[in-house]
């Protein structure tokens, strides 16, 4: 019996989405890149803060605001819609102002 030689394939490689995308089309290779959804800081005429704007003015994160939402803990907060809003009143009677320094 003859001895077949196996060839090696390179590993496969994944990339996350969000990562620039490369195509090979016969000479060239074209990078599509997809960027991030971006999360704007959002001030109403009335004041109110969205969850972006919230967490900049209390020097934490936006998921900090969304743990401690759901966890029943303050700040107040409202819902218009879909989207959930301080009182800036509310954030710094918790935190203060700390405004985050970039």
């Amino acid at each position: 019996m003859k001895k077949v030689k196996r060839i090696k394939r390179p590993p496969r490689r994944i990339t996350p989405r969000h990562r620039a995308e490369e195509k090979t089309l016969k000479s060239k290779t074209v990078v599509k890149k997809v960027a991030p959804n971006p999360r704007r800081e959002i001030v109403t005429p009335d004041g109110l803060l969205n969850e972006v704007a919230a967490a900049k003015r209390a020097g934490k994160s936006p998921s900090t605001l969304q743990n401690r939402r759901s966890l029943g803990m303050p700040p107040e907060h409202e819902h218009r819609g879909r989207f959930v809003f301080y009182r800036p009143e509310a954030i710094d009677a918790v935190w203060g102002s700390k405004k985050r320094q970039l």
